[in-house]
């Protein structure tokens, strides 16, 4: 009996929203296959270089040229490296568009879809999971973004300014300064939510692909096919996604690691300064939350993936094959121990995308903010 995929689960539609708002950002991804209208090429223009280039290239040049001690230096840094791992997501999404809607497309292909009403209960599980953790990130993040643009009306600083910025003109005079307020404003939540649609873009495709783990343990324990190609043929399609899931985010997750080490170290540095009490602190504590759930959310979905694929093996061996025949069985151990290799990302073959390495990240935040906390002192 070969397996025959009869209840259609709609994958594509699940992950549109989040397509959409990448597109909706700036970052053209067409995966409805539609035409954008001419004025999108000057939308993503303005996003990319009016918006987020000169907010982050005016807080760089702040820290070269005004910067003078380690406070100023950290006061720039936490945010900036963060915001401009905006344009590199961007841009390497960009870059691979082709590659991420030739994904989107194999999402409903019929080798993943579900075979019964249980089996789509199991997928359904792992969907509405990773809508949760969408919808906690996304609060989160924005949450942090509102407070940064609003913590200088309450707390003067940085000229009045939410970030501290170098212009090379005057931006103390009416309406200079609000116009640059207004401005800063409305990059930082366009650096927002792209670096929050990002990661969840990785996080998306690992829950996809931890899907059909649970799937293909399914079939493999229920023995829902005699023969054992169907399950071999499947496995292959499962790692062949990987591989392009893994071409897409191994570059951006190189640069995510240490944009989030020395995030992490710098404001965990600016906590230690500011009184406790204040809205500054409040603003400093929910921004180092985003930036931990920035990074967290990606390996702990990675993770939960490699855990997934692991289970593979032993659901091989749960398959009915006492009573098979001995070529059966044959390809049958070899199927396992093929399966023994775990399925995760990896950033640029140098380690992978799990909780380990996100534990390691915050152990060397601490030890750069103690570094950090020494040279103030001295």
């Amino acid at each position: 009996m070969t397996i025959t995929k009869t209840v259609l689960l709609d994958f594509k539609k699940f992950y549109l929203r989040d397509m959409r708002l990448l597109n909706y950002l700036g970052v053209y991804v067409p995966v409805e296959k539609k035409k954008y209208p001419m004025f999108f090429a000057f939308y993503c223009f303005m996003v990319f270089f009016f918006f987020m280039g000169i907010l982050n290239g005016a807080q760089y040049l702040y820290t070269f040229i005004n910067a003078q001690s380690i406070r100023d230096f950290a006061g720039t840094g936490y945010v900036a490296n963060i915001c401009s791992m905006t344009n590199v997501k961007a841009y390497y999404i960009f870059i691979q568009r082709k590659q991420v809607m030739q994904i989107f497309d194999d999402l409903n292909c019929q080798r993943f879809q579900p075979t019964t009403e249980k089996a789509k209960k199991l997928a359904q599980k792992g969907l509405d999971f990773y809508y949760k953790a969408n919808v906690f990130l996304t609060v989160i993040s924005v949450l942090a973004c509102t407070f940064s643009v609003t913590t200088p009306i309450f707390y003067p600083k940085n000229g009045g300014l939410p970030f501290a910025t170098w212009y090379p003109f005057n931006v103390s005079s009416t309406p200079i300064h609000q116009i640059v307020y207004l401005h800063q404003t409305i990059a930082v939540y366009y650096n927002t939510l792209i670096n929050v649609s990002g990661d969840l873009l990785v996080a998306g495709l690992s829950t996809f692909i931890g899907v059909q783990c649970d799937l293909l343990c399914y079939e493999l324990v229920e023995g829902r096919s005699d023969s054992l190609v169907d399950y071999i043929t499947y496995h292959q399609e499962i790692v062949k996604l990987t591989q392009k899931s893994e071409q897409i985010l191994s570059r951006i997750y190189f640069f995510q690691f240490f944009a989030t080490t020395t995030g992490l170290c710098m404001t965990l540095f600016l906590i230690t300064l500011v009184e406790p009490n204040t809205v500054e602190f409040l603003f400093l504590v929910i921004y180092l939350a985003a930036i931990f759930n920035l990074l967290l959310i990606p390996t702990l979905f990675s993770s939960e993936l490699r855990r997934k694929s692991e289970n593979i093996p032993m659901a091989a061996y749960s398959y009915p094959w006492v009573d098979a025949p001995k070529s059966l069985k044959r390809d049958l151990i070899f199927f396992i121990h093929r399966t023994q290799t775990p399925i995760q990302f990896q950033v640029v073959g140098f380690f992978n995308l799990s909780l380990e390495v996100f534990l390691k990240i915050v152990q060397s935040s601490f030890s750069y903010y103690t570094m950090l906390k020494n040279l103030m002192v001295q």
